[in-house]
């Protein structure tokens, strides 16, 4: 199977395993999604998070998450073009960290020119589970200083770019450390395993069963 790691459709394939993520604020479709291939994701996403509705948000996540069938914390994080202060939310995305850690469920994610306060985060919680940066796109050196901290990285349609960061990290990227996704991009996530196979020169259906087995081990079934 393929593993698409975040996306927002909820149509099912047959040759794909999905993370499908439920923004938490705006999304119920997820409840009545009953096909095996489709894994759920809920978060609070900076985005659409206020200081007004924050305790609110907080309070339907953790009901939520606690369900069998929601096996990821996220989308989550922090955003410095778009929500509340930046410190509020840090705030936010440290409680649901702690939430993931108590459940523990790995956590998908979302930062958007805020890497020196995701990374003081992370070195502040220090999350037992795994987690992974969805959608990365940032300089060979900062994947590098993030390396460092153990996240898993997740790669999506940035990779169709030749000339992308994504591909530059890409090429060197350890290879138990990453994920392919589709977001928002209307492509099968089968075109980045074959743009991925040419980047890192290996053999499609071994990195097929490569992030398979990998998609396991971060659920605990590995």
């Amino acid at each position: 199977m393929f593993v698409d790691i975040h996306t927002h459709s909820v149509r099912p394939s047959a040759d794909t395993v999905k993370v499908v993520n439920h923004i938490v604020q705006v999304d119920d479709r997820l409840h009545g999604m009953q096909d095996a291939s489709l894994y759920r994701s809920a978060g609070i996403h900076p985005w659409h998070l206020s200081q007004e509705n924050g305790a609110a948000l907080l309070e339907r996540l953790t009901q939520l998450a606690a369900r069998p069938s929601i096996t990821f914390i996220g989308e989550c994080g922090i955003d410095k073009l778009r929500g509340p202060s930046l410190a509020y939310q840090a705030d936010v995305f440290v409680k649901q960290l702690e939430l993931a850690i108590a459940l523990n469920k790995p956590v998908i994610i979302h930062c958007v020119k805020a890497f020196n306060e995701l990374e003081a985060v992370l070195r502040k919680v220090k999350p037992s589970v795994p987690v992974i940066i969805h959608g990365f796109n940032g300089k060979v050196e900062l994947g590098r200083q993030l390396s460092r901290l153990g996240v898993y990285f997740s790669f999506g349609a940035a990779l169709l770019n030749s000339g992308s960061n994504a591909v530059r990290f890409m090429a060197e990227v350890a290879e138990d450390r990453f994920f392919l996704e589709t977001d928002t991009a209307d492509i099968h996530v089968s075109e980045l395993y074959n743009v991925v196979a040419g980047i890192r020169n290996v053999d499609s259906v071994l990195l097929k069963a490569d992030l398979y087995r990998r998609f396991l081990q971060l659920k605990g079934e590995g």
